[in-house]
């Protein structure tokens, strides 16, 4: 009797204690895009007895546009770089030497800056710019180009170019796919882009399909129509951009624009569908698990995902876990996010019943 009385009493009390002991305000990892290390700066040497004061301030400059350019769309990254009113030492969290030289003509230096993650938000805030802290898993990218047969040349040196790139911005991981002559030959734009003969796009949320069609013009000019299409979280973004080039057997930098604009539109896309946002809206959540690791593990996913403010478990036993997730932002994005961290989850109408990826 006296057993069965602590017995209860006891796993009530451990359910208060895992309850207690498992909600968790999120502090996100700002190393990645609030800091920038080994930042060079070299400037002319006039017995300056400020200097390094000089140096510094060039250092904190460099190193916010070099955050910036990580976190803010291109449009607005622009932007950034015509301000000239900005006040970097009261966006600078600390500042380090690493390491610096002075000579009888030039000073050199190197520094770690590290910025405040809320200054800056509220400075980009404050001139409403449009930024994000997500980077993406990686995602496959298709490439595609057609009238190979003419344009054989171009068409190993665009598979080339694209093979250079795994990263777009420092948010879009890619794993980028090409195709021989013989796998052109069998795809169209309708199939390619339906993804139906590609193997690698079975049961896949995440995609990049990009298509080339070169056509010759007069005066030795080619056009490049170029078709897009940005598949995340099984939501589709299409887009569609014409280049005209000159045609030179000689040219190394036919491509560069091209890959350029498209990267540009792919990192706006994704920017755009990941930014900060004021919202806060709350979401509830059950979870099955089989043992407290399964918990163990869906709580070490959470504790890293950006947008997410905080989560609370609510109800706790070694069956299920019931809690709240307090995000920034609304459903969409909410599961983008989860997606992008291996975690699927379905929308029941009061509460998002959640899974793990294995």
């Amino acid at each position: 009797m006296i057993y069965q009385f602590f017995a209860k009493h006891i796993k009530h009390l451990i359910a208060v204690i895992l309850i207690s002991s498992l909600n968790f305000s999120i502090t996100a990892d700002d190393n990645l895009f609030f800091s920038e290390m080994n930042i060079e700066v070299k400037i002319p040497y006039a017995n300056n007895s400020d200097i390094r004061n000089l140096a510094i301030s060039n250092a904190e400059k460099l190193a916010f546009e070099k955050i910036s350019k990580k976190l803010l769309s291109p449009r607005d990254f622009n932007k950034i770089i015509e301000l000239h009113d900005i006040n970097y030492e009261y966006l600078v969290e600390s500042i380090e030497f690493v390491d610096e030289k002075i000579s009888s003509e030039t000073y050199s230096g190197s520094f770690n800056v590290y910025f405040s993650p809320f200054k800056v938000k509220e400075f980009y805030d404050s001139r409403s710019l449009i930024y994000s802290e997500l980077s993406s898993k990686d995602i496959t990218a298709n490439i595609a180009f057609s009238n190979h047969f003419d344009f054989f040349t171009l068409f190993n040196k665009w598979n080339l170019e694209w093979k250079k790139i795994n990263n777009i911005g420092s948010k879009i991981n890619l794993n980028v796919e090409t195709f021989s002559s013989s796998e052109m030959h069998q795809l169209d734009l309708s199939t390619f882009l339906e993804g139906s003969n590609l193997n690698q796009m079975n049961d896949v949320k995440d995609a990049i399909l990009i298509w080339c069609n070169p056509t010759n013009m007069e005066n030795n000019r080619i056009k490049f129509e170029i078709i897009v299409k940005l598949i995340v979280n099984n939501k589709e973004n299409v887009f569609r951009k014409t280049f005209i080039e000159e045609n030179n057997f000689y040219r190394d930098d036919i491509f560069d624009q091209i890959i350029s604009e498209i990267n540009y539109e792919l990192l706006s896309v994704w920017i755009d569908m990941t930014k900060q946002s004021n919202d806060r809206i709350l979401y509830n959540f059950v979870y099955d698990i089989n043992s407290i690791d399964d918990w163990v593990k869906l709580r070490t996913e959470l504790e890293t995902l950006e947008l997410l403010d905080s989560f609370y478990v609510t109800s706790f036993n070694l069956s299920k876990v019931e809690g709240i997730i307090n995000f920034s932002g609304n459903n969409n994005k909410l599961e983008l996010i989860m997606s992008q961290n291996n975690i699927d989850i379905t929308n029941m109408g009061p509460y998002y019943k959640i899974s793990m990826h294995d």
